[in-house]
């Protein structure tokens, strides 16, 4: 399996224009970000970045796993200046990487959704959920909850994405065995099942096997499904009636970074009113702000599980191996 990461170039602002002018540009004028999040979610905040700042960017994009491979592989060799996604078990997975840094707004976050450490700074707030397809399962029918999602009723109609690639598929299963009262290896068997054996690419590519019709339900992203149902693609969204794991993505500054300084202008500007407003209103992400209302656009009476994330980030490494040799 040959893994491609694949640097996309994005420039903005007047004194960028060609893709050379990188090259002429002084070092304190630079960044470089590995980013896991989707073209429709980095573009736009690059953009902002950079006409804001006079910064021009370099983006590497990839899966978060991937990416935070390539981190880890280095050898204290510089790669990037910052990491821009990935869920918070992942980065805490490789916390040792990253750089301290208590952004300046700090006291206006979620303090339920913060590094402990500061070793990364909460982007976005992002539910799991199920959903299901509008024309092949009436609502009622629709399954309430994740032990009804286990249910030999569902079996071999789950959409689901690799949990190598995907967070969100990492998440849900880690919720599964921590809510679970069954052992680890039986969970993780009962939804191979539910999946028929056949894992998505990506939670998008979930999103679309049930769009269309190819099976019935899934699991993913509350925002990756919102922004789809306003696209008018036939899925509903259920929210299990145990809970759902909330879970902030984040970015974190690497220890090697070569644009410092830069690389916490970055952070900031995640993380400002402006940016957070844009994540909710274009992107159907719940903003880390305490001081931003996005009710009218997300639901706000969703019942959350407890999860932790310790847990999730030291056995994510057992958990996967256990789930590929049963993939195999």
């Amino acid at each position: 399996l040959i893994i491609i990461i694949f640097t996309m170039v994005i420039e903005y602002g007047n004194k960028k224009n060609n893709v050379e002018s990188k090259y002429y540009l002084a070092e304190d004028e630079k960044l470089v970000v590995f980013t896991s999040h989707k073209e429709e979610v980095v573009e736009p905040i690059i953009k902002e970045f950079e006409e804001k700042t006079g910064i021009w960017v370099e983006v590497v994009c990839g899966g978060t796993t991937d990416l935070l491979n390539n981190i880890k592989e280095s050898d204290d060799k510089f790669v990037c200046d910052v990491m821009f996604g990935g869920s918070a078990e992942s980065l805490e997975n490789c916390d040792e990487y990253f750089l301290k840094y208590r952004c300046s707004e700090y006291d206006k976050l979620n303090s339920q959704i913060l590094s402990k450490d500061y070793k990364w700074t909460a982007f976005s707030n992002l539910p799991i959920v199920i959903i299901y397809n509008n024309k092949t399962v009436y609502p009622t029918s629709a399954p309430n909850g994740w032990m009804e999602l286990l249910s030999s009723k569902w079996e071999g109609k789950v959409a689901f994405a690799e949990p190598q690639n995907s967070g969100s598929s990492y998440t849900a299963i880690a919720a599964l065995l921590q809510f679970s009262d069954k052992e680890n290896e039986e969970i993780i068997d009962n939804l191979i099942k539910q999946i028929g054996g056949d894992e998505a690419t990506s939670s998008g590519a979930a999103v679309d096997q049930v769009s269309n019709g190819i099976k019935q339900v899934g699991i993913t992203l509350e925002a990756t499904a919102q922004q789809r149902i306003v696209a008018g693609e036939n899925i509903s969204i259920v929210y299990p009636i145990e809970g759902t794991v909330v879970l902030p993505d984040g970015t974190a500054i690497l220890k090697n970074a070569k644009h410092i300084e830069n690389a916490k202008k970055f952070i900031e500007f995640t993380v400002s009113k402006e940016t957070q407003e844009m994540v909710a209103d274009r992107f159907y992400r719940r903003p880390v702000r305490e001081d931003i209302d996005c009710s009218e656009k997300i639901a706000s009476d969703i019942l959350t599980m407890k999860f932790d994330v310790d847990w999730a980030s030291k056995n994510k490494d057992n958990i996967l191996n256990i789930w590929n040799k049963k993939m195999q």
